[in-house]
């Protein structure tokens, strides 16, 4: 007879409440890891917005300079 440790939980003293808190620090285990990976991905996906604002900005700044620039020669 092979014994699951869920068995060995309910022999214990407050086995059956054992069972319960291994279960519950296993789904709030599967949720944190859950939410960690989506918040990399956002983290990510903002940097990424964040890099294409500056590029943006700066190819707007290089033009403005080469506006002026002309004007002046």
């Amino acid at each position: 007879m092979s014994t699951t440790i869920f068995s060995r939980f309910l022999t214990q003293k407050n086995g059956l409440a054992n069972v319960v808190m291994a279960f519950c620090c296993v789904s709030l285990s599967g949720q944190l890891l859950q939410r960690r990976g989506e918040m990399d991905a956002l983290k990510e996906e903002l940097e990424k917005l964040k890099k294409r604002e500056e590029e943006k900005n700066n190819r707007e700044m290089k033009k403005k300079k080469k506006r002026r620039m002309v004007g002046w020669f």
